[in-house]
């Protein structure tokens, strides 16, 4: 049911939808950031970027750049 019908009919508030919306924001990222492990931890065993993409749904320069930031992090942690 649309927010404004929900509204109307007294089942929920202005403030109710905003904190159902600001959960779901949390939700996906806390989701995206497991995806993204599950990403890089794939890639680590030799799975191609574009078999993952395709397994994924993620595109492939968000699996590259998934994978990018993980070597740059590694590197930046050996280093210190």
């Amino acid at each position: 049911m649309s927010g404004a019908i929900r509204v109307l009919l007294g089942d929920d508030t202005l403030e109710g939808l905003a904190q159902e919306w600001s959960r779901a924001r949390v939700a996906e990222r806390e989701a995206m950031g497991r995806l993204t492990g599950a990403v890089i931890a794939t890639a680590d065993a030799g799975v191609a970027e574009t078999v993952i993409a395709e397994r994924t749904g993620l595109n492939r320069r968000s699996v590259r750049l998934a994978v990018a930031l993980a070597v740059m992090w590694r590197g930046s942690v050996a280093a210190s």
